[in-house]
Parts: C-alpha cells; sequence; structure tokens
C-alpha cells in the first residue's frame, strides 16, 4: 500500500470523492509518451472531422467539441464530461487533466459555448489504473498477488522442511530402540561331525564271548576287535 501511494505521488495521480463516483485524476506520462503522441495524430489528424467543427482563429485551427460524439482511440472511449449518459454505470472514474506538457491542441478545444475544458474523462476495469490517458495494470494488485505467491511458496518449503526433519528424527529414534537381534526363538542348523565318532563299547563287545578261566589261567586269551573305518 505504502509503494502503491509513493508511485501514485510520483504520477501526479489524485483521487476525488464525487456524487458517490470516485474520480482518479491524471496527468501527462512520459511512459505512455507514445500512446499519446498516437493518440493525437488520431484523434486531431485523422479523424478531426468526425469529433469536431474546425476553425481557424489568429491563424491557428482549433476545435469545436461535438458532445454526442466520445473520443474513441484504439480501446478507449474519452468522453468531454463525467455525467456523461454511457458513464452512468461506472462507480470509478479516470480524468486527465490537461497541463503543460500537453499538446496545443487540447488548448485549441472548445465546448459549443466557447469555453475552454480543462480535461476528459474514461473509465478503467479491475485490476487496471489510470495512468497518463490509458489504462495500465494496478500496482496494489501485482503486488497482492505476488505477496500470496511468496506466502503460498514460504508455507510450502516450510512445510516440506518440517516433514523431513521429523522423518529424520522418527529414524534416529528406530535405531535407537530396536534390539540388535531380533526377538524370539533363532534356529540354529545340526552341526555336521568332521569323522565319525568311535564305535560304542557294546558294539565292540557284542559279538565277543568272555574268555574262559582256563584260558585267562594260561595267558592264551586273544580278543579280535572288529575293525571301522572313519569317515573324514
Amino acid at each position: 500500500m505504502l509503494i502503491a501511494f509513493f508511485i501514485s505521488i510520483a504520477l501526479f495521480i489524485v483521487v476525488v470523492e464525487s456524487d458517490n463516483v470516485t474520480i482518479t485524476r491524471t496527468y501527462h506520462s512520459y511512459d505512455s509518451d507514445e500512446t499519446y503522441q498516437r493518440f493525437i495524430q488520431t484523434i486531431y489528424k485523422e479523424n478531426a472531422a468526425v469529433y469536431f467543427d474546425s476553425f481557424e482563429y489568429d491563424y491557428d485551427i482549433h476545435y469545436k467539441i461535438r458532445h454526442e460524439h466520445p473520443l474513441e482511440f484504439e480501446k478507449y472511449k474519452y468522453y468531454w464530461s463525467e455525467n456523461h449518459e454511457e458513464l452512468k454505470e461506472y462507480r470509478h472514474l479516470c480524468e486527465y487533466y490537461f497541463s503543460g506538457h500537453d499538446s496545443l491542441e487540447l488548448f485549441r478545444t472548445h465546448y459549443p459555448n466557447n469555453t475552454q475544458p480543462k480535461s476528459f474523462f474514461f473509465h478503467c476495469s479491475f485490476p487496471y489504473s489510470c495512468i497518463g490517458i490509458e489504462c495500465q495494470i494496478e500496482t496494489r494488485f501485482v503486488l497482492g498477488v505476488i505477496f500470496v505467491l511468496g506466502l503460498i511458496l514460504s508455507l510450502y518449503f516450510a512445510r516440506k522442511c518440517i516433514m523431513k526433519e521429523i522423518k529424520q528424527m522418527e529414524k534416529i529414534r528406530d535405531q535407537c530402540t530396536r534390539p540388535q537381534y531380533p526377538r524370539g526363538p533363532r534356529f540354529m542348523p545340526p552341526m555336521t561331525p568332521l569323522e565319525a565318532p568311535p564305535p560304542s563299547y557294546n558294539v565292540v563287545f557284542s559279538s565277543t564271548s568272555p574268555p574262559s578261566y582256563e584260558s585267562v589261567v594260561r595267558d592264551k586269551v586273544t580278543y579280535t576287535l572288529p575293525s571301522y573305518s572313519s569317515v573324514a
């Protein structure tokens, strides 16, 4: 709002309230100087016979206004009176006020009663505002759109960063609370022996009968053990 205020001052824009109609007064703007020159050429050179009754005075051409004809230039219509029938439907009007920077043709323009107009009127629809004799995009509207877009983007990236931090915190918490080994019984596969165990006592002596007494006394006892081979 403050920026728009200073821009209005720089462009010599004055806002006036009149009969529930807001009138924005604007002056010659060098930003639209090319448009202004085309306006003078079109209205006062090419189509002067449509809008004025011309007459010569002091070796200069003067122009008497025909009220029934608004000045039509490109997409605009300019009216010599704010009370024109076509302007009654609008609550906001633009008034272009003549100044020393304007073309001499405007100062040689007269009403039918020979008085001179000091301005003419036109209308700009939202979001456009009056700059010189034309409508340009409303500065406050542009600033508002930029502000809203900036706010939305800021909230989006802030939310994205917060969600990223939350996920990182959850990951760290899970790593701290998770046990080193999973809970519950663990399955151990059976171990394969490297070599076969020795035979048991019963296996060795199952087929061998005990020696007789006489054999023991005579020290003639012999034992024959069954052979077995180890499995690598």
